[in-house]
């Protein structure tokens, strides 16, 4: 009986731990799916299978999408700012500055005018 008592203390103290792991991972929404769909829709999904798997696949390809678009627009980003690098050494050169230096700021390369 006590060792009943400790696992559920246990379970219940790890629950926000587990929630907050799911929103930050984006998994919530399936999270959520899974436990309806074996709980309030179970009869839903017995007899509709082939769609309540199609609704499960659906927010897992979602999921999948929210977590490989931010980092396809990184890397883009990334190309981005190297071509205006790029372009801004060429202008530099152009201007007649041999070996040009460059700065971050706000996560810009800026060209640094003057060597401190």
């Amino acid at each position: 009986m006590l060792t009943q008592v400790a696992v559920v203390g246990v379970c219940l103290s790890l629950l926000p731990l587990a929630l907050t792991l799911l929103v930050k991972l984006r998994l919530f929404p399936l999270a959520l799916y899974i436990l309806l769909a074996n709980t309030v829709l179970a009869d839903w999904v017995r007899s509709h299978e082939t769609a309540s798997v199609a609704v499960f696949y659906a927010i897992a390809a979602l999921i999948a999408l929210s977590w490989v678009l931010p980092a396809i627009r990184r890397k883009l980003d990334t190309r981005r700012q190297v071509r205006a690098l790029l372009r801004q050494v060429e202008a530099a050169r152009a201007q007649g500055i041999p070996d040009p230096s460059f700065r971050r700021e706000n996560g810009r390369f800026v060209l640094v005018r003057d060597k401190e």
